[in-house]
């Protein structure tokens, strides 16, 4: 899988932005409804036509047909950034713990993941987009309430 270039991180941002302002809007944190308005937005970003059916097929399926790396990237992102979309709704979310899922993380990803933004390492704003190489591997988010934050 080759990594993003600068153009296509951007595009991909603005996407995952776009998308999760249809879920807070709609309060439907549903991951088909945030793929529709994923690509809606031009995500992924270098997707086919096909590719963007075969996602939005892939999410309905307890085993995508695909063994696609990309796939299964843009699936987990989908319901990645569903979640995360779902978390920041809530008035006490302040902040995004994020982990990497790989037992064994790329040092320069962790590095960048773990660097303090104001809120301790690891958490990011609520409204950040996360647009990791794809040699960090998955990750996941959990929502940091302002009673977990030390004043």
């Amino acid at each position: 899988m080759n990594p993003l270039e600068p153009d296509q991180a951007r595009a991909l941002a603005i996407a995952v932005q776009r998308a999760r302002a249809v879920l807070r809007e709609s309060g439907d944190f549903d991951p088909l409804r945030f793929a529709r308005a994923y690509i809606a937005a031009g995500g992924p970003p270098g997707a086919d036509a096909d590719f963007q059916q075969l996602l939005l097929e892939s999410l309905n399926e307890a085993q995508p047909r695909s063994t696609d790396p990309r796939l299964a990237l843009e699936l987990r992102r989908v319901r990645e950034e569903t979640r995360w979309a779902q978390f920041a709704s809530d008035d006490t979310c302040v902040g995004m713990f994020v982990e990497l899922l790989n037992p064994n993380p790329d040092p320069a990803c962790q590095a960048w993941l773990e660097r303090d933004r104001g809120l301790g390492g690891s958490v990011l704003s609520p409204t950040e987009v996360v647009v990791l190489a794809p040699e960090c591997g998955p990750w996941r988010c959990r929502p940091v309430s302002c009673h977990e934050v030390e004043q």
